[in-house]
């Protein structure tokens, strides 16, 4: 689990990224999760494209995707998610 501080320093990492994977009209699929486990296992912290219309129905695929990825949840900003998972050897992060 993340605390405040490592939020706030993966967010100013985050703040460049582009975003590395889209979940469109499908929702999540187990394509778009094998996608997204093979993308975060390779550069730890990645944006999410949510195409979602309500804020709440955005969040709860952020959760779902790091459930089924075993990532951390960063934040979401519009329809852009955050996550993060720690390489456990070699991790470019120092949180």
């Amino acid at each position: 689990m993340l605390n405040n501080k490592q939020i706030k320093a993966l967010k100013a990492e985050a703040h460049h990224l582009k975003t590395t994977v889209s979940i469109g009209s499908k929702g999540i699929t187990n394509q778009v999760i094998s996608e997204i486990t093979n993308t975060i296992n390779f550069h730890e912290l990645i944006k999410i494209q949510i195409q979602s219309d309500t804020k709440e129905d955005r969040l709860k695929i952020a959760k779902e995707i790091c459930q089924a990825t075993e990532s951390e949840f960063v934040q979401l900003i519009g329809k852009q998610a955050v996550i993060f998972k720690r390489k456990d050897e070699e991790s470019k992060f120092s949180i």
